[in-house]
C-alpha cells in the first residue's frame, strides 16, 4: 500500500456520514465516564475525536458509508478503555474498567436507527 493509496483510503473514512443523533449518542457515552462514580479522570475530547474515527472506520469496514449505533458501541470499549483513570477505591473493591464500561454502555440508551438494536 503506497502512502498515495493510504491516505485515499483515509479520506474515503472520513467521508462516512454520522447522523446527528448518533453524535449525540457518543457524546452521552463520554460524558457518562466523566460522571462515573468509579472513574477519576473520564474520557477526554481526543478520546470523544477517536471514538468518531473508529465508529466511522468501522462503518467503512463493514462496507457502509454511514455509521449505525452498534459502530459505536463495539469500539467504546476499546477506544475509551485505556483513556480513563479509574479511582483507587474501585480496584480495591473488585471492579474492572471493563465492568464499568459495560456498565455505561448498557445505561445509556442506544438510538433505534440502522441496526435494529435499541
Amino acid at each position: 500500500l503506497s502512502g498515495r493509496e493510504l491516505k485515499a483510503l483515509q479520506e474515503e473514512v472520513c467521508r462516512v456520514y454520522i447522523k446527528e443523533e448518533l453524535y449525540r449518542y457518543l457524546l452521552k457515552l463520554v460524558t457518562a465516564t466523566r460522571e462515573h462514580p468509579y472513574i477519576r479522570r473520564g474520557a477526554s475530547p481526543r478520546a470523544t475525536i477517536a471514538l468518531v474515527k473508529m465508529a466511522r472506520a468501522c462503518a467503512w469496514i463493514a462496507g457502509r458509508d454511514y455509521v449505525i449505533p452498534s459502530d459505536i458501541s463495539r469500539q467504546f470499549p476499546y477506544v475509551i478503555g485505556h483513556r480513563i483513570l479509574l479511582k483507587p477505591q474501585t480496584a480495591a473493591e473488585g471492579i474492572s474498567r471493563e465492568e464499568i464500561l459495560k456498565e455505561i454502555l448498557a445505561q445509556v440508551r442506544k438510538p433505534s436507527m440502522g441496526d435494529g438494536k435499541k
